[in-house]
């Protein structure tokens, strides 16, 4: 895989300014050469809310539904596992690879689902950092759904949990139903780099995990760092991604020295 970077900024500011934005577009080309074996791997964990209200409104029906229907379309070479999570977690599906059999076995592990409980997104997040470690050689990809609020004594930990699944694996996050808090997904897709979206009809559930999963498994090279050196006499205001949606990435800085970021 070979990479280009193309920057595109006013080199003749004015008289005094002293702000300089640029904007800057990565490019990855497939080379066609053979790659690490972190690019032939591929992990793909869903992690579903199983909380009381996802029993309303057939929503945690369509989800094992969408779910299964998903899982049988994964290749035998990547790994899948399954993560049920309310106020606790369960690990219906330990992380394995996609044989028949293997999914076979998923398919009557997603039906026994059943709702109750509160919701606990740390937790959940936190165990999908622990499933996903069994394969930290992999691309890992996490679909991570709930259809309601985060426990108000969550938060404070949620933090913390995102600091260490950071650089781990990509999150996208799924707000099945109208009643769900869109703060909580945002900020977890946000420091995962994956995407938030909305699932009004939980019919639309199987589209929105297909396109999402089609997405994952087409990576080809995982853990890809863009570094940026500045003189001493600048300071970095902000890093922001524009595609495919806006992103603010400031959080993510690692300072690697005096001069450079990663």
């Amino acid at each position: 895989m070979n990479f280009t970077i193309e920057s595109f900024f006013n080199s003749h500011l004015a008289s005094g300014a002293t702000r300089l934005d640029s904007v800057l577009t990565v490019s990855a080309i497939n080379s066609g050469e053979i790659t690490t074996s972190k690019s032939s791997k591929k992990s793909v964990l869903f992690v579903i809310d199983v909380s009381g209200s996802m029993g309303e409104k057939h929503k945690l029906e369509m989800a094992k539904v969408a779910l299964r229907r998903c899982i049988s379309l994964l290749d035998a070479s990547t790994y899948f596992g399954v993560i049920a999570f309310n106020s606790s977690t369960d690990v219906i599906v330990p992380l394995s690879l996609a044989t028949s059999s293997n999914i076979e076995a998923a398919h009557d592990r997603i039906k026994m689902l059943i709702a109750d409980g509160g919701t606990c997104m740390s937790r959940a997040l936190e165990c999908a950092r622990q499933e996903l470690s069994k394969q930290s050689d992999a691309i890992s990809f996490v679909q991570f759904l709930t259809d309601g609020e985060n426990d108000r004594n969550d938060k404070s930990y949620l933090d913390g949990v995102l600091g260490n699944c950071e650089g781990k694996f990509q999150c996208d996050c799924w707000g099945v139903g109208t009643d769900w808090q869109p703060d909580d997904l945002r900020k977890i897709s946000g420091r995962l780099l994956g995407s938030a979206d909305a699932v009004p009809d939980a019919e639309q559930l199987e589209t929105s995990f297909k396109g999402s999963l089609a997405k994952a498994v087409s990576k080809g090279v995982g853990d890809v760092r863009l570094r940026l050196q500045l003189p001493h006499t600048s300071k970095l205001v902000s890093v922001k991604q524009m595609s495919p949606e806006i992103a603010d990435l400031s959080k993510l800085i690692k300072q690697v020295d005096d001069k450079n970021i990663d």
